[in-house]
């Protein structure tokens, strides 16, 4: 630089630099002529002379030249680099396509060995079936019979049988049962009570007691779903038995509904005690397990509950199948077809006609299965011992329904399944949670199907139980010398046979007096043969807790699931990709691999 120049303060000049040399050490009047060398802009706190960066030295004019220099090749290097992207891209893309089309080939080559598998023609096919993965043969393995029997017993086909013909055997045990016909008031232990506690039996004509009952009824609500989800759900079912579908806040809002039931029921009782203690007076407002209705009435609002609770656990059964990649080669043309808006279009259109058609038979008697039955040239009629293996078998598909499902006992939400009729796989309410904790509701598929599933349970369990302890003189019936059983009809008279214990005989009626003649009959077998009805629904209540004990999944079984269940979901897309980028003869047709196999 030349002397006896003043420096201008702040001046902007080009330096270069090695790339990771220091900048504590960077020098303003340094040149590098290495090739890694690279011009960048400082601000010098010192500047530097006008001469030497007018041009007017030798050492100014060099240094300007070089800059221009390593600018020109800066250019050409960034244009190269960028010609170097776009091969890279072109090369990304190729390699991309490549591996699709062996990823294509790997699945199609063994979609068609699953399919080999799966058929079982031969006993080298079922050795080759021990080796495919969990996730493809749902559990197969031809040495150990359990997991054969299991596998058959969750077939999809099995499973949609199932879930349907529930319905029908409803719309049978609805038909023949006496008690629909009786027009005595209705009454279920323990709900009835908690029913009464709640809802029903307030009094008009005293205040202070309908506000005591009012809080009662609030206390025992809150005692009865903090003890089911703090001790029953958390500490027992999974604290202590570390039962996987009960983990975390599965299945909390099933524990609170029915520990609400039992001990509201328990503080029915307890409000009758008080009310006794306060005025006995008040016996007029004790809560009883009565419904305020007719066992007619409440036949047809049960009736009704249950066939739209087992219609919608079948159609909750068929949809998660149609939408999970269990048993890969079941219905695969109905699934893709299935999949997308047509399933919720599907699901809402179906559901509001068959509803409201049967909702309204039930109702309106438009169909009555008495006139139907003497039309018939057989004798459809049945007894109590028939009536109550029915309700026991329907029971036993009750749980079978449970059982058979592909995540049972442990019940994983896979996100990929939504709930029918949605675009979502779980139920969640949290606006209140900013408030109370406690209230969030968060229900996933599983639980919401099986929610509905054990509702429907309880009231094919209490018609299993009237079945078995059926007597016509407990419903304001009588039985004719011929077995077939009559109800009462007159109010007046079923008035006086609650309050005067009357028992109604064949010889005092005959039939007459309005009373109405059912198709059911009543042998009057004993109390130890009717007992007997109770073996399926038992063997399906042990068969249910002891896989529950058997398949509960411990930690290492957890992850192994999880592994398996993405390993599972990967090969379904691959699958699905090979459909898609193949015509479905392409990559199903056994029968030309094989050919080609042999050519």
């Amino acid at each position: 630089m030349g002397k006896g120049k003043k420096k201008k303060k702040g001046a902007v000049h080009k330096v270069l630099v090695q790339p990771n040399q220091d900048e504590q050490r960077r020098d303003s009047t340094s040149t590098i002529e290495d090739d890694g060398a690279v011009a960048v802009e400082v601000h010098s706190a010192a500047g530097s002379s006008k001469g030497g960066l007018a041009g007017g030295g030798k050492g100014g004019g060099g240094k300007k030249v070089k800059a221009q220099r390593l600018k020109e090749e800066s250019s050409s290097q960034a244009a190269g680099d960028a010609d170097d992207s776009k091969v890279q891209r072109k090369e990304t893309r190729q390699e991309k396509k490549e591996r699709k089309r062996r990823e294509h080939e790997k699945y199609k080559k063994q979609a068609v060995e699953l399919i080999r598998a799966v058929n079982m023609t031969d006993d080298e096919q079922r050795e080759k079936m021990k080796d495919m993965p969990r996730q493809f043969t749902h559990g197969w393995d031809p040495n150990r019979p359990w997991n054969r029997l299991r596998y058959y017993m969750r077939h999809p086909n099995f499973r949609a049988f199932i879930a349907t013909y529930i319905a029908v055997c409803n719309f049978l045990i609805y038909a023949e049962d006496p008690i629909a016909h009786s027009q005595a008031e209705a009454e279920i232990p323990l709900i009835g009570s908690a029913i009464s506690l709640i809802i029903t039996d307030y009094p008009d004509d005293h205040a202070g007691l309908w506000a005591f009952k009012f809080f009662f009824a609030i206390l025992w609500i809150v005692i009865g779903m903090y003890i089911g989800r703090q001790w029953i759900h958390h500490r027992l079912l999974y604290g202590h038995f570390k039962l996987e579908m009960f983990r975390g806040d599965k299945g909390t809002w099933f524990v609170m509904f029915f520990s609400v039931i039992i001990f509201c029921g328990i503080g029915a009782n307890i409000f009758n005690v008080i009310i006794n203690a306060w005025d006995p007076a008040f016996k007029v407002y004790e809560t009883s397990p009565g419904l305020s209705m007719t066992n007619e009435d409440f036949m047809k609002v049960a009736s009704s509950g249950t066939w739209m609770g087992d219609y919608l656990t079948a159609y909750m059964v068929i949809d998660m199948m149609l939408q999970d990649n269990h048993y890969l080669f079941w219905a695969q043309s109905i699934r893709r077809a299935y999949r997308g808006n047509a399933r919720v279009i599907i699901f809402w259109t179906v559901s509001l006609a068959l509803c409201t058609t049967v909702i309204s038979v039930i109702a309106t008697d438009a169909i009555e299965w008495d006139r139907l039955s003497s039309r018939v040239p057989f004798d459809p009629s049945t007894s109590e011992l028939a009536r109550a293996w029915l309700a026991s078998v329907i029971t036993l598909f009750d749980l079978m329904i449970v059982m058979q499902d592909w995540e049972f006992p442990a019940f994983h939400t896979n996100q990929d399944i939504n709930l029918p009729g949605l675009f979502t796989y779980e139920i969640r309410f949290d606006f209140l949670k900013r408030w109370i904790a406690f209230l969030e509701v968060h229900v996933t598929g599983k639980w919401f199907n099986y929610g509905i599933i054990s509702i429907v349970m309880m009231l094919d369990m209490n018609m299993l139980k009237n079945q078995v302890l059926y007597k016509p003189e407990d419903f304001a019936q009588y039985v004719s010398p011929s077995g077939k059983i009559y109800s009462v009809q007159n109010q007046t008279e079923i008035e006086l046979w609650k309050e005067e214990k009357i028992v109604f005989r064949w010889e005092d009626r005959m039939g007459g007096r309005g009373d109405i003649a059912t198709t059911s009959r009543y042998v009057g077998h004993s109390n130890f043969v009717l007992a007997s009805s109770i073996l399926p629904a038992a063997f399906g209540l042990i068969a249910i807790f002891y896989l529950v004990k058997k398949e509960n999944p411990d930690a290492a079984d957890l992850l192994r699931r999880d592994q398996e269940e993405a390993a599972r979901r990967e090969a379904a897309e691959a699958l699905e990709l090979a459909h898609k980028t193949s015509p479905a003869d392409e990559v199903l047709d056994i029968e030309n691999v094989e050919n080609s196999d042999d050519n």
